[in-house]
């Protein structure tokens, strides 16, 4: 799951399944399967590299997540080697462009998409 630091000083749960721990993990939007890398763009969205469901969440100032790149359904059967594919993303990162980029652990190599 994914939480926040409030400015109040609370920890707040911003998506996963409740609980945490063994058999929270999800692979519809906004639920995770190891999530690994978090990045936050200039306009507020926040990106995610859910590792075990190979793919890139994004959550976006609408409060809405939204799974970006990478397979659908998630899962072991997710991953891939195509463009906009990966198998075990890690490291994500967003510019000032806002062009995003995603270290694709297993397939080794560096992915980008968006802006730039």
């Amino acid at each position: 799951r994914i939480q926040a630091l409030g400015r109040d000083g609370q920890w707040s749960v911003v998506a996963g399944k409740p609980g945490g721990g063994a058999g929270a993990e999800g692979s519809g939007a906004g639920e995770f399967s190891y999530p690994t890398g978090i990045a936050v763009d200039g306009n507020g969205a926040v990106w995610v590299a859910d590792m075990g469901n190979h793919r890139i969440q994004a959550l976006g100032r609408d409060g809405q997540w939204s799974v970006v790149a990478g397979k659908p359904g998630g899962g072991a059967g997710a991953s891939g080697t195509g463009a906009g594919e990966f198998t075990n993303p890690e490291g994500i990162a967003v510019g000032a462009d806002g062009t995003v980029w995603v270290a694709d652990t297993w397939n080794d190599r560096i992915q980008r998409f968006g802006a730039g």
